[in-house]
């Protein structure tokens, strides 16, 4: 497809900003979609190169706007810079790891959520771990602050992903092959900085000797001055560089300047530094380095076990999901590095030897064969969601409440594997396929499915309404398949509890899902009497989100015409069924709502029963597909009389005059084949 010329004009302006310095080459742009809406380009200095992809938006605005013009003319001055490294995607993190990231352009929507995603690899430049990333971006995000300024989106990457490791929110596997097929998730922060107090002349060290000296060589020269670093750190500039200097005058580093670039500092290690930093490294290499494991004291024996991240499953603002290793595995598999990191460091007799390599294949085997479902587990940390006191307290006490409602191994709950109150977590069952939202068009337009599935839920819920007990967060992201499509409810932290003495939102706080809460209880204060119905509404929303393949229902508004199933799967006669269901959960008053799960299961049941024997519901306006040619409609038909309904006569076998029956009809016709029905009318 050729370029149209307001963008062309767009892509000769970056060119001629990248250009300007005549430092690296931009390649000509590739329409990555061939339908010129995104464009991904290439930046070559030598044998170092730079990706990144712009919108045919933002390339038509670049050449008529200051904002965007300022950005880019920063960006290629920070890049020049960052490209003198020994490469630009090396960018250390406070616990001292290099970072080796490298996006995957173009960001796209990541259908059917509400968000759009762009997927990155992070690699530890020394040691080699691996993790594989997905950074999740809002729609506000893309909205404001991309529309705002869209060259800000590539620091804003790096510190996420830094921010993530030095939280944990990401975990890093010995290797590429290690790493589960599933993307980690992690949502872009546009704002992302290391919370806690940073050693900046220790950051400063480790940088100079990590991207400088073990990336090269002694001489290989460190840009000094980052403002992605400054942001990172949450430090100004300024600090960057009176503490560099102070080092300078210390005598760790040897500081050049470009005379040619604003903030052109570099600096390469001395020997004083190289001395400190290797003493330092030696003493590190003598320590076993330890798997990233949760330990556990176990009440039964005393002893020490320990659950091992693998990675990341999600998360949000109360706590975050990693995917663990059960202590059993986790045990084998340390056991299984003992004796390959032992193999061959002392000679040994043939006989003795020839024992040592079955151990060594079979160490080999265990440690990297697939894990069994069995000896996986979800693992849950939770976060102090505000400071003080009184928060840390709430956050506890809806742990806690968690912790007893899964410790009663009720049908259609996690089972909980672990926990620890003291230090905020819990272990439950891994649903390899996660949940609804993560598979949102699993039950896509298949209305028998869905019921099904969605009635394992309503059993578990109405078990819970049964005794006053309404979870108050029935959303995709909280509901887990397991096999055979039985789903699962999780994230009991804001459950409400009868007679509960103490209840865990405070009296000005509104909780729940702010998408499917229902209109009566989100009036920004805690709601006093919490009835079953708020769950039930929830439960209607998540059954539109199941049927739809979308994830987000504003309002009450599922019978308008982009949100109505009748009319998105207009083929489709059952979509009547859930628009019946709807009616009877999704509304704007708690009197229109069905009153508990116990009501919603029933018409579940009595639908599921109708679809079983191949029924379906007779309404005037619901079409009726052909059980004959299974082509055509049913059309009322409508003869010469041009009445409706219409008098049968029916005959006995005698043949008599007086054995004529008479019976009111009406008729129905396939518009393809013919095929007639003839329904009675009282």
């Amino acid at each position: 497809m050729s370029i149209k010329p307001q963008t062309a004009k767009g892509i000769e302006y970056l060119r001629n900003i990248f250009g300007s310095g005549k430092f690296f080459k931009l390649k000509d742009p590739v329409d990555i979609n061939n339908d010129g809406f995104t464009f991904l380009f290439e930046l070559n200095e030598v044998n170092k190169k730079w990706n990144f992809s712009l919108s045919r938006e933002v390339l038509d605005d670049l050449p008529a706007m200051k904002k965007y013009q300022e950005s880019v003319l920063k960006l290629t001055q920070d890049l020049e810079l960052r490209f003198r490294n020994y490469s630009p995607d090396l960018f250390l993190t406070i616990a001292g790891r290099l970072l080796e990231i490298q996006i995957e352009w173009p960001i796209q929507s990541l259908v059917p959520r509400p968000l759009s995603s762009v997927p990155a690899t992070v690699k530890d430049f020394h040691t080699g771990e691996f993790a594989y990333c997905l950074i999740l971006i809002t729609h506000t995000q893309s909205v404001l602050n991309l529309k705002t300024d869209p060259f800000q989106i590539f620091e804003a990457i790096i510190n996420t992903i830094r921010v993530a490791i030095d939280q944990d929110s990401i975990a890093m596997l010995p290797t590429r092959m290690d790493h589960p097929d599933q993307m980690q998730e992690i949502n872009l922060q546009f704002d992302a900085k290391h919370e806690s107090t940073v050693e900046l002349s220790r950051y400063l060290k480790q940088k100079v000797y990590l991207l400088g000296f073990r990336a090269q060589s002694k001489e290989t020269r460190v840009w000094l001055d980052d403002p992605w670093d400054a942001d990172y750190l949450g430090i100004s500039p300024l600090k960057i560089r009176q503490e560099s200097e102070i080092l300078e005058a210390e005598r760790y580093f040897s500081i050049t300047t470009s005379m040619n670039l604003a903030n052109g500092r570099f600096a390469s290690a001395t020997d004083k530094l190289l001395l400190e930093l290797k003493n330092i490294e030696n003493e590190n290499m003598n320590t076993v380095k330890p798997l990233s494991t949760i330990t556990v004291i176990s009440k039964e024996s005393g002893s020490h076990v320990e659950w091992e991240k693998i990675m990341r499953l999600g998360g949000g603002g109360q706590s975050d999901v990693f995917l663990v290793r059960t202590p059993q595995r986790t045990k084998e598999r340390a056991q299984c590095l003992e004796i390959l990191n032992s193999y061959g460091s002392h000679p040994v007799a043939a006989d003795v030897k020839a024992k040592l390599n079955v151990d060594f294949a079979s160490s080999i085997q265990a440690y990297h064969r697939s894990d069994l479902p069995s000896e996986l587990g979800a693992m849950k940390i939770f976060k102090v969601r505000d400071a003080g006191p009184e928060g840390e307290q709430q956050a506890l006490n809806r742990l806690k409440q968690e912790i007893e409602i899964l410790k009663q191994n009720r049908v259609g709950l996690p089972k909980l594997l672990s926990s620890n109150d003291v230090e905020g977590w819990i272990v439950t069952e891994y649903f390899p396929e996660l949940t609804l939202e993560h598979q949102a068009s699993k039950y896509k337009g298949n209305v028998e499915l869905a019921l099904k599935a969605f009635r394992s839920l309503a059993i578990t819920v109405t078990a819970l309404h049964n005794e006053s007990i309404v979870h108050r967060d029935i959303k995709p992201a909280n509901v887990f398949i397991r096999k055979d499509d039985d789903l699962v409810l999780g994230d009991f932290g804001i459950v409400f509890l009868p007679n509960q003495q103490n209840r865990l939102t405070r009296t000005n706080e509104s909780v729940g899902p702010g998408d499917y809460m229902p209109p009566w209880a989100d009036v920004g204060i805690r709601l006093e009497n919490v009835t079953p119905s708020f769950d039930v509404y929830m439960m209607g929303k998540l059954l539109w989100c199941m049927v739809s393949g979308r994830l987000w229902l504003q309002r009450e508004w599922f019978d308008e015409p982009e949100n109505n199933l009748t009319i998105i799967f207009s083929d489709n006669p059952h979509m009547y069924m859930i628009n019946t269901i709807l009616a009877k959960c999704v509304v704007p008053k708690s009197q229109q709502c069905l009153s508990s799960a116990r009501e919603l299961l029933a018409m579940v049941n009595a639908f599921i029963g109708v679809l079983e024997r191949g029924g379906q519901l007779l309404k005037d306006g619901i079409p009726r597909p052909c059980h004959i040619c299974g082509i055509g409609n049913y059309q009322q038909n409508i003869l010469r009389q041009n009445s409706v309904p219409y008098h049968l006569r029916l005959w006995n076998i005698t043949g008599g005059a007086s054995d004529i029956n008479t019976v009111t009809v009406r008729v129905f016709v396939c518009d393809n084949c013919g095929h007639m029905e003839l329904f009675r009318q009282a």
